[in-house]
């Protein structure tokens, strides 16, 4: 289905541009990444429904831990970027680094279940494709 995803991202685009417009002028760049950010949220959603009523419904529980578990690790990784002086290119590379081997060792550790089915999913993937490619 291609047409879901289109219509999402018109929507959105159709959402932002007028309001980017409006906005801009006013709030500067907080009113871009507002706009920019609320657009993404609508098109999230229309997505997620579309998801939704397709499979018949989704269980959110499960999708509520996983993104609040998700929301805290980023948390706690970002904090590199509060104690190095990010003004200098060595300290924001420096924090980039941290930020991503915190989140992932934090990731890791606390979402191991997903991690495991995503990479169970991937590899029953690549190996229909290759068993597909064999055919």
């Amino acid at each position: 289905d291609n047409r879901t995803p289109l219509s999402a991202a018109v929507v959105a685009l159709t959402m932002m541009i007028p309001f980017n417009y409006l906005l801009t002028p006013v709030l500067g760049l907080v009113g871009i990444a507002l706009v920019d950010s609320l657009a993404l949220i609508v098109m999230i959603t229309i997505l997620f429904l579309s998801v939704r009523k397709k499979l018949g419904g989704i269980a959110l529980k499960p999708l509520f831990k996983t993104l609040s578990f998700s929301v805290f690790c980023a948390l706690i990784a970002i904090i590199p970027f509060v104690f190095f002086r990010t003004s200098t290119i060595v300290g924001f590379l420096v924090s980039v680094v941290l930020y991503f081997v915190l989140y992932l060792v934090l990731g890791l550790f606390f979402l191991r279940e997903e991690i495991s089915a995503f990479w169970l999913s991937l590899n029953r993937l690549i190996k229909s494709r290759r068993d597909a490619k064999r055919a």
